[in-house]
């Protein structure tokens, strides 16, 4: 296996792992927390010096054969860290409050515009606010599941970023 392969493994890994770590704190519409993040970013990191894990081993090989090579990735993992995303628009209850609303006039000018009796007329006007509602919350949750993605996406482009900063460095092993 050449270094970049061993690499493009290791990183992957990491990667995957991270953006699920990322994945699970941001859940119910909430941002990810860079500190969390970070924390789990070092200690990912910190395999690569630690005995017994297959990252030193591979960086241990790779300092016996090119050490000024093996210097430069340390230098540059050392440098990886997660800049903090600005996290997408937050979500108002206009989303649902909106086509409750709506649901609920629309349902009283039909059942007025049809004289129905006073009963019928509640019924329609809380049955398509009910209906309204429901319609707002799925517009809400595709909203924040769309800030959750976008905002996972960019944490990922800077994970790659970084990775690709690594794989050239390695990359000059392998010559």
């Amino acid at each position: 296996m050449t270094f970049e392969e061993g690499f493009k493994q290791q990183w992957e890994s990491l990667t995957n792992y991270l953006l699920s770590e990322m994945l699970k704190s941001s859940k119910n519409g909430g941002t990810v927390d860079l500190d969390a993040a970070e924390q789990q970013l070092a200690a990912e990191k910190k395999r690569w010096k630690l005995p017994g894990q297959y990252q030193y081993a591979w960086l241990e090989k790779l300092r016996n054969e090119h050490p000024e090579i093996a210097k430069e990735f340390e230098d540059a993992l050392s440098a990886v860290k997660l800049e903090q995303v600005r996290p997408g628009d937050k979500t108002s209850p206009v989303f649902v409050a909106g086509p409750a609303l709506g649901g609920a006039a629309v349902g009283f000018g039909l059942t007025k515009l049809l004289n129905a009796a006073v009963f019928m007329t509640t019924v329609g006007t809380i049955g398509l606010g009910v209906i309204g509602a429901g319609v707002g919350m799925s517009l809400l949750k595709q909203k924040e599941a769309a800030s959750t993605e976008k905002e996972r996406n960019a944490y990922q482009n800077q994970l790659a970023a970084a990775g690709k900063t690594l794989l050239d460095i390695v990359k000059k092993a392998d010559r």
